[in-house]
């Protein structure tokens, strides 16, 4: 522990000398975009992008079938990247991006028209991954930089895009792909030769990119070969935790709560060596070997002796390594990959085990851990011990071992003394108070259950006495109460959990008060318990659906026949969308966006809040002034949020999110926000009639209202042979409460015609006079 920490110690002080930080790494909160502006890549409308673009693919020589097919190319290629970095996944401007700069310019330094050319943008994904557009666009994952070991290794990541760029790859594959499916058809391509012929033609894409970015940059510049070569076992490994460091149960335990060693594995699964010869004809990447071959091979009279990892100062790379790993451990948790989140942070507290955002970070996974368990819905969110490799597997099997009591207690044990420590952290308190719900209410706990006095003797204790067995029944007995007298005592390991609280005060009136207020929770155990004992059947998917809509329904608005009720006065209303989508064509969806369609619908948008007395401000990204970078991240920060509560919508807990939507509830005095999106798609006919009858079942399904149900089915079988229209058109509504963290509406529209103006100032009106009605 104490090099651990001397390590820390020496990173924090070299990253200090020199350098002007714009984030501190003791008081991480989470990376955002920074500066005056927002890029054009952000701001600018589709078409205006498209305009500007349509010339520059195109040349004299290409036929009027090109031409085509480049102008599809980009008006696909521009919706999917305004989308994408538009998403909330984007950031610009950050000190990472930075970095990324500095290091671009570095391998660009001889051609400067080319480095102007290029944007460098980070997006927090903790996937070991970049992209590069044939806009000019390079996005590079914080899980890629989090897993890197230096900084000659990003610079040939960076240079590999840049040759995909110059090269138009994203382009070129398109055209291939529009040929080869001109081919298909009796005597022509199969759906399997196709797909081949796809996948090889990307693989011949990687090699000229791993050449051309080793030739015309890599090798121009002072960074080291080695680096390069052992940077293919980052990309390899990088589904692996930052370090595999031992797991020791000790993390999770306290002075008097000591987890059994039955839990502990005795040897752990080690990490598998990669073949990296394996067969690549059915992937979209060359294997590893045959990438490292061609990289020495191109190297073989270069020497490397002189040549660097680091030409930027290594403490700066060291500094932005810590930044992604931290970012990522957030991400794991929004993401739900929460057993990659508290590894994780156990290794990252090795190095500052003092710092808050870590400590939070573990108790969250902690809790989400517990909850899950509570909902038998564990494996949503840890891999299977089984498949883990190296020292994490013991991590996952302590967690697995555990029950939900145990787990419930651990949890509650470990956030208590957080809270202790961190008593403005409001996150740590109201996760603490729905644990110990959860211990009382669920698990059936009391304050008798537990001791107040540590004896590990009694504990530990297994004997039986010892009489000699006179029949073989009587030896099958001694065997059965010993194995049970273990167990046993195994099993009340959490009994002491809280000796040293049951004398604390404070612990004990919370714990007595929860106790009395019971009654106020049955209710939603009450279905936890049904759910569990009903016919003493597992969870499937649909009845984790089920379950948590009965959980989520005190706190939704009874459905009348007017619709939803929730007398809300003061909403945010978040990025309205509006996407004309044609999926027409070979499953492609190709975006009709218009983007003065938008325009219209966001104008509709306002005019119908201020009809309905609702007091709504508007966060929309292209509205937006290009200083206004703090609005950006605020709608990044409600993106994620949103993220999160959808992916965690079948079980009943506080978002780690909701620690950053404090301040936007603060900034913008409010405490609901409103997504309102239309998505009009034009459909083949067969496509049309699966869609009308799945949406029939659907309503049948799920409506509380059997005659409405049957009614809405009726009324949609007719319209199955009625095919006036190719479109059909979803008009959604959403409202969150930033209080509970959850969704308090969700209104789905189905219409089988293209939205008119009409049409979408009746829904929005309808929708936000149930937003404001009492």
């Amino acid at each position: 522990m104490k090099r651990f920490i001397v390590i820390a110690c020496f990173i924090l002080i070299i990253t200090s000398i020199g350098m002007s930080q714009s984030v501190d790494i003791n008081n991480f909160y989470s990376l955002e975009s920074s500066g005056k502006n927002i890029p054009d890549d952000f701001r600018k409308r589709i078409t205006d992008k498209f305009n500007d673009q349509k010339n520059v693919f195109t040349s004299k020589d290409d036929s009027k079938k090109t031409i085509k097919n480049k102008m599809e190319y980009l008006q696909v290629s521009n919706y999917w990247l305004d989308k994408y970095i538009t998403g909330g996944k984007v950031i610009f401007n950050d000190t990472i991006s930075k970095y990324l700069g500095m290091i671009a310019e570095n391998l660009l330094k001889d051609n400067k028209p080319l480095a102007k050319s290029l944007r460098f943008y980070l997006t927090k994904s903790p996937g070991a991954n970049a992209y590069s557009f044939d806009q000019g666009v390079i996005l590079v994952n914080i899980g890629l930089i989090a897993q890197t070991e230096n900084e000659a290794q990003i610079a040939f990541i960076l240079a590999h895009e840049i040759s995909h760029y110059l090269r138009k790859h994203g382009m070129e594959k398109y055209l291939h792909s529009k040929k080869i499916s001109s081919t298909y058809g009796v005597g022509y391509l199969n759906d399997d030769q196709r797909l081949l012929s796809e996948r090889k033609y990307s693989r011949k894409s990687e090699f000229e990119a791993d050449v051309d970015a080793f030739n015309n940059f890599y090798k121009n510049s002072e960074y080291s070969i080695n680096a390069l070569i052992k940077g293919f076992d980052v990309l390899e490994y990088s589904y692996l935790p930052f370090e595999d460091i031992k797991f020791e149960k000790s993390f999770l335990e306290t002075e008097y709560l000591k987890i059994p060693n039955e839990y502990v594995l005795k040897n752990v699964k080690p990490v598998g060596f990669l073949n990296y010869n394996d067969n690549d004809s059915l992937s979209t990447h060359p294997n590893t070997q045959k990438r490292i071959d061609t990289i020495s091979f191109l190297a073989k009279n270069i020497d490397d002796s002189k040549r660097k990892s680091f030409i930027l100062p290594e403490q700066q790379f060291r500094y932005i390594q810590n930044l992604a790993r931290f970012e990522t451990i957030r991400q794991f948790i929004i993401r739900g990959s929460i057993g990659r989140a508290l590894y994780n942070s156990y290794v990252m507290l090795k190095y500052f085990p003092d710092n808050q955002f870590l400590q939070t970070t573990t108790a969250s996974a902690l809790y989400y851990i517990s909850k899950y368990k509570t909902y038998d819905t564990i494996s949503e969110i840890l891999a299977d011990t089984s498949k883990v490799e190296g020292e994490a597997q013991n991590m996952y099997n302590i967690l697995y071992s555990l029950d939900e009591k145990e787990l419930n207690t651990i949890a509650l044990r470990y956030i208590w003394n957080l809270k202790k420590k961190y008593p403005d952290n409001s996150y740590l308190n109201s996760i603490y108070k729905d644990l110990l719900i959860d211990l009382i209410v669920v698990n059936k706990m009391k304050l008798n259950d537990f001791s107040d006095k540590y004896n590990p003797s009694a504990r530990d204790s297994a004997s039986v006495k010892d009489t000699i067995p006179k029949t073989k029944f009587d030896k099958i007995r001694k065997q059965r109460d010993k194995q049970n007298k273990i167990i046993s005592n195994r099993k009340n390991f959490i009994k002491y959990a809280f000796v040293d609280l049951l004398h604390d005060k404070n612990f004990v009136n919370e714990f007595s008060e929860t106790e009395k207020n019971k009654s106020n929770y049955q209710s939603k155990i009450d279905n936890i318990e049904n759910e569990k004992l009903k016919e003493n059947i597992s969870y499937t998917y649909s009845t984790k659906i089920e379950y948590k809509r009965k959980i989520r329904k005190s706190k939704i608005p009874e459905y009348k026949s007017m619709g939803y009720q929730l007398g809300i006065d003061s909403i945010l209303m978040v990025e309205p969308e509006y996407e004309e989508l044609d999926e027409r064509y070979n499953d492609e969806i190709v975006c009709v966006n218009s983007d003065n369609q938008v325009k219209e619908f966001q104008n509709i948008i306002k005019k119908n809040s201020s009809l309905a007395g609702l007091n709504a401000q508007f966060l929309n990204l292209k509205d937006f002034n290009d200083i206004d970078v703090s609005k950006f991240n605020d709608i990044v920060t409600i993106k994620e949020w949103e993220r999160e509560i959808v992916g965690n919508h079948y079980v009943d807990l506080i978002p780690f999110e909701s620690i950053y939507m404090k301040k936007i509830s603060t900034k913008y005095k409010i405490k609901k926000i409103c997504k309102t999106s239309v998505y009009a798609l034009q459909l083949t006919k067969s496509q049309r009639k699966d869609l009308e009858l799945d949406l029939c079942y659907g309503e049948l399904k799920n409506s509380h209202n059997l005659f409405k149900a049957y009614a809405y089915m009726f009324y949609n079988l007719l319209s199955v042979f009625n095919f006036h229209s190719n479109y059909v058109s979803i008009y959604h509504n959403v409202v969150y409460d930033l209080d509970a963290s959850n969704m308090i509406m969700n209104t789905r529209i189905f219409t089988f015609s293209k939205p008119s103006a009409d049409y979408l100032n009746s829904k929005t009106y309808d929708c936000f006079k149930q937003i404001k009605n009492k």
